[in-house]
């Protein structure tokens, strides 16, 4: 679940989704026959075909390797990138695109470069609690050091103009100062030097030399979150809460007060504040800070960058990304499209490319790739290899437009793996994911419905949160019959796959309509929305799904609840199996609601197999211990739509 703006969506944890690095940075070992890691604590029903411990499909496990053995370029940072090279289990960090620097050997969830490019700033997380430490990398001689007493998650950092210092977010109201020396007496320097053969230098961690110490800068009230960025030449804070946006120094002189929660993208003396509204172009100098506002373009702004006099937007608009290059005074200079009908490709990251652009785009099962925004090749029939992507739309059950991204390699009936998330108004980018093209290697078809509580369509958020939330199932059953009625899908043959919020929408849209779906696999679901406050991250929720003491909100958890449409579901009609994940490091989901739903469904004689990782968590985590996740949960869903039996 991402109640929080830090982690981007393609971290959350899906279907089989490469949510972070491998344990080691070697190729992974190629088991021709083993299990899922822990078995699946699995009770059948009478008649029923048992279905755990259950190994590992060789097919299937040889298509998620090829997959995963794909790179996964990084953005450009200066002359730097911190990228996933094709055999590499974690991102490292490279120079000019090969040369390599440094091996975090753990998650990179923040990146920071100093202005003359000497230090590199790195949050990194070494398990899948996404708590993260501060790493301060020596670029020049490849010596990194990791700073002690600082507790980070996707924390926001910048450096001073003059590279002295690094500025940096503890918490969401607290922020931090660490003088970083950049010159040659740097106690960063090691004896580490570059070889003559071509090959990387070897990163030196640096314990026994003294490391800069985080003095605090500014400290904000309850309810207040903090973020520093520059603009001309002067440390600003954007400090946002429930009324808005203000721009203050670091003695909390108010420089600009702006209508909504904006995020500020700076570069120069000029800055970009977006809000759900409003776009502002902020202009400083040493008079102060000048303003002009507009209403953003037509889509929902997804990314946005600050260049020297331009500003790039990256928008969703009638389910499709595309670029927008505004000038200095907001007008729109030009629309650049990245996705089509027969096409359907994300932006999922842009970058500074001198005073022009670079993008990523990716698509399910097309691996990411970096190219300058002008170079970009427009969408088209025939440029994504052996799978597709398609744009489609169902009607919902009140006529509501439901989008569906459809990855596949043929046409007609397939086993159907359907998807969605539904919720905090999450954006449902295409972004590539080995599990994809593992499952579609495999002749099944893959869909991301689009349903109401997401993002990336005016009012889809909120049609699905609070009272409305039920919509969100009603939408997943609407694809699932819409996808028969295109002949795309057979009942029966159809399987739902929610991770997090997600793993509520699906197991509520499985309980509504008997015979549809054979199949349901649920990850770090909240699968009980009375009982929200057992979560640790139950704080955020709350304007999500409301509050149970109003009468309401109540009565649509009880028609939404998985419990409840289990309580009601027919006696005489089979239940759907059920996979059921919950992650020993999460701290975000409690397994608790899953561990009592396992239970109602084995009451109910369902097919039920439970799973607790206890290596993952709800962010990034090890690509062995993914790839293991992926093969149990596309096994589950492969065996249950056509009987495919590995043993």
């Amino acid at each position: 679940m991402t109640p929080d703006p830090a982690p981007p969506a393609s971290g959350r944890p899906g279907p089989g989704s490469v949510v972070g690095p491998r344990s080691r940075n070697r190729p992974p070992e190629r088991p021709t026959a083993r299990t899922t890691g822990r078995p699946l604590d699995d009770q059948p029903a009478a008649g029923k075909r048992p279905i755990g411990p259950r190994p590992i499909d060789p097919r299937l496990d040889a298509a998620l390797h090829r997959a995963e053995a794909a790179g996964r370029p990084g953005l450009p940072l200066g002359d730097l990138r911190i990228s996933r090279r094709a055999g590499d289990r974690y991102p490292v960090v490279l120079r000019d695109e090969e040369r390599l620097v440094h091996d975090p050997g753990a998650a990179v969830q923040r990146a920071a470069l100093s202005p003359d490019g000497r230090i590199l700033a790195l949050e990194v997380s070494a398990d899948g609690t996404e708590s993260g430490a501060l790493r301060l990398l020596d670029v020049l001689s490849g010596s990194a050091r990791t700073v002690p007493g600082l507790a980070l998650r996707y924390t926001d950092m910048t450096w001073t103009p003059d590279g002295d210092d690094l500025i940096l977010t503890v918490g969401p109201r607290r922020v931090v100062a660490l003088r970083v020396p950049t010159g040659p007496t740097t106690p960063l320097r090691s004896t580490a030097t570059q070889p003559t053969d071509g090959t990387a230098w070897t990163p030196v961690e640096r314990p026994d030399a003294p490391g800069p110490r985080p003095r605090t800068v500014w400290e904000g009230g309850e309810g207040e979150r903090a973020r520093p960025v520059v603009i001309g030449g002067r440390l600003v804070l954007t400090v946002s809460d429930d009324d808005g946006t203000r721009l203050i120094t670091t003695d909390a002189t108010e420089l600009v007060r702006l209508p909504g929660v904006c995020t500020v993208h700076a570069a120069g003396n000029d800055a970009l504040a977006v809000s759900r509204t409003a776009l502002y172009s902020l202009h400083g100098d040493d008079s102060g800070i000048a303003i002009r506002a507009t209403a953003p373009p037509a889509g929902t702004v997804v990314h946005a960058l600050a260049t020297s006099g331009r500003f790039w937007l990256h928008v969703v608009m009638d389910g499709h990304s595309e670029v927008a290059e505004l000038d200095a005074e907001l007008e729109v200079v030009r629309r650049v499209p990245v996705s089509a009908d027969d096409d359907v490709r994300a932006v999922t990251g842009l970058a500074r490319d001198g005073d022009g652009l670079q993008v990523r785009v990716e698509a399910p099962a097309r691996v990411p790739e970096v190219v300058r925004l002008d170079a970009l090749v427009a969408p088209g029939p025939g440029r994504a290899g052996a799978s597709r992507t398609r744009l489609l739309t169902v009607p919902a059950a009140d006529g509501t437009p439901v989008e569906l991204v459809v990855t596949d390699t043929h046409d007609g009936a397939a086993p159907v793996l359907v998807v969605a998330y539904g919720g905090f108004g999450v954006v449902d980018l295409p972004g590539f994911e080995p599990s994809v093209a593992a499952w579609c290697e495999l002749g099944g078809r893959y869909v991301t419905a689009r349903v109401r509580g997401s993002g990336g369509a005016p009012g889809r958020h909120e049609q699905g949160r609070g009272p409305r939330k039920g919509t969100g199932p009603a939408d997943l059953v609407a694809a699932a019959r819409g996808l028969v009625a295109r002949g795309l899908a057979e009942p029966g043959r159809i399987a739902f796959s929610g991770a997090s919020h997600g793993g509520l929408v699906a197991a509520s849209a499985a309980l509504a309509q008997p015979g549809l779906v054979a199949a349901v696999t649920c990850t770090a679901a909240p699968l009980d929305p009375f009982r929200l406050e057992e979560h640790p991250y139950a704080a955020y929720w709350r304007q999500e799904f409301g509050d149970p003491a109003d009468p309401g909100i109540r009565a649509a958890m009880a028609d939404y609840s998985p419990f409840a449409r289990l309580d009601r579901y027919p006696s005489v009609r089979p239940l759907p199996a059920f996979l059921l994940t919950t992650f020993d490091q999460d701290t975000r989901v409690s397994r608790a609601p899953t561990d009592r739903f396992a239970e109602a469904l084995r009451t109910r004689g369902a097919v039920v197999g439970r799973e607790h990782r206890p290596a993952m968590g709800h962010g990034r985590n090890a690509l062995d211990d993914v790839h293991d996740f992926a093969a149990s949960v596309l096994g589950f869903a492969r065996y249950h739509t056509q009987g495919a039996d590995p043993s």
